[in-house]
């Protein structure tokens, strides 16, 4: 029983990305998927909404990037900022819909910036996680020799995925790149404290 009850989901499953691929890759409207796969536009409807629901779908809408350049040169100007990027958001009072609209911004400018032999620093958080799921949307930047560091100590739970050392190793693996990670206090008591890992090459180096 359990047997026949997997084939069904794994059968559902597949149908799922059959039909989400009818529909997003090759533009056919579910009227002719349901012509085409023998099911009623109800079922296939059901079907797309599943697909989106448990992510065998995601969506990502890139938001326009440089449509505000007064705005943009302000903030340059009045904060002395080598560069400022100003984004629209659908919902300034969803904060994670901005975290999101803002992350999709984050991996579209970085993938643009970032240069061979560079050293790029995480931190944590929600929203530099959304920039590292929104970066895997992108084709990876031809560049290599990048090196990815934590950009502090941390000796944490590495089970949730906004930890500093889970984010600076997805950041490494989208970029092919080596992570270097620090496995020390973020903050210690007194100098003296934090001269043993100062004195480790890994830690001395980052």
């Amino acid at each position: 029983m359990q047997g026949v009850q997997l084939m069904a989901e794994i059968d559902e499953k597949r149908m799922q990305v059959k039909i989400a691929r009818l529909y997003y890759e090759r533009n056919m409207t579910q009227a002719e998927i349901a012509r085409h796969v023998g099911f009623s536009r109800q079922k296939v409807q059901r079907l797309l909404n599943k697909a989106r629901e448990n992510g065998t779908v995601d969506i990502l809408v890139k938001p326009v990037v440089g449509a505000f350049p007064e705005l943009e040169l302000g903030l340059e100007d009045n904060f002395d900022l080598r560069d400022a990027v100003v984004i629209e958001t659908a919902d300034y009072d969803d904060k994670l819909a901005v975290a999101a609209e803002v992350a999709a911004a984050g991996a579209e400018y970085l993938c643009g910036l970032v240069e061979n032999g560079e050293r790029i620093a995480v931190t944590w958080g929600y929203t530099v996680l959304q920039l590292t799921n929104a970066l895997f949307h992108h084709p990876r930047p031809n560049v290599r020799d990048i090196e990815v560091v934590q950009a502090f100590g941390s000796m944490g739970d590495t089970n949730y995925q906004e930890h500093i050392m889970v984010l600076t190793q997805r950041l490494a693996n989208y970029f092919g790149a080596q992570g270097i990670m620090l496995t020390a206090p973020a903050i210690v008591a007194a100098p003296p404290s934090g001269m043993p890992f100062t004195a480790i090459p890994p830690y001395r180096r980052s």
